[in-house]
């Protein structure tokens, strides 16, 4: 391969994208045409992108919406939660351990089940902008735990949660908590082994298992193929990142 064409690609690459392929594609994707590469990246429905240092969320336009579940995005340095709002579809998200101070552009997210803010700078909670449909959140490890009321206002509000910060949430916590229980829910007596067991399948399905090693992701960029993937031009000009529909009609795939 031509050192110059490859030293111009890492220039000329978003390095998200580059991410992506390097940690979620496999190694073989090096030999793939461009268009096979974006729409092999457009189809991931779990993305791991966790331990990579990333400062900020820039890359949901390369995704399908449709299609991505979980988001692995553990670890890492990011601040804000910008771009996620169009994840209609994610069921996962795992935000632990990283520098975020307040939740936002999350409240849209109706399928979210699972949420792990846990060890981050969160030092309010507002609870409106979190989706009612999570059933098992994590926040410990920020400031906001430190609040007297944080437990029992979270459960208050969040009517669905099954666990929080790792502790079963019961039918008699609910209560206490100013929950209302209707009489459909009474009714069950076994709900709190329910939900127990509910919450164990989520954990079960949704625990990220990376069964593919370092050594079956690609090595280096330089192995990725020499038709140039004009992902973010090097210009001196900011300019908008493209759409990853945009990306396709902009590919000669003839």
């Amino acid at each position: 391969m031509n050192v110059d064409h490859s030293e111009r690609r890492k220039k000329e690459w978003l390095p998200s994208m580059m991410l992506i392929i390097k940690r979620n594609l496999p190694r073989e994707a090096a030999e793939w045409s461009d268009k096979d590469v974006l729409d092999a990246v457009a189809k991931i429905s779990h993305l791991q992108l966790d331990g990579e240092s990333i400062d900020e969320i820039d890359f949901t336009q390369f995704i399908d919406e449709e299609i991505l579940t979980n988001l692995y995005l553990q670890n890492n340095k990011i601040k804000q939660l910008n771009h996620l709002d169009i994840l209609c579809n994610l069921q996962l998200l795992d935000l632990s351990n990283n520098e975020i101070e307040f939740v936002e552009n999350i409240s849209k997210l109706h399928q979210l089940v699972f949420l792990d803010l846990s060890n981050n700078f969160i030092s309010h909670v507002d609870i409106d902008e979190f989706p009612q449909s999570l059933m098992i959140l994590h926040l410990s490890g920020n400031p906001c735990c430190d609040n007297p009321d944080y437990r029992g206002r979270i459960i208050q509000d969040l009517q669905n949660l099954n666990e929080l910060d790792g502790q079963p949430v019961g039918k008699e916590e609910q209560q206490e908590c100013g929950f209302v229980i209707t009489r459909s829910d009474d009714s069950d007596e076994n709900d709190d082994a329910d939900k127990s067991t509910k919450v164990s399948n989520i954990l079960e399905k949704y625990t990220c298992t990376n069964k593919e090693s370092k050594d079956s992701r690609i090595d280096s960029l330089d192995q990725l193929p020499d038709k140039e993937l004009q992902l973010h031009g090097n210009n001196e000009t900011d300019q908008e990142a493209p759409t990853s529909q945009g990306f396709l009609n902009s590919i000669d795939t003839s």
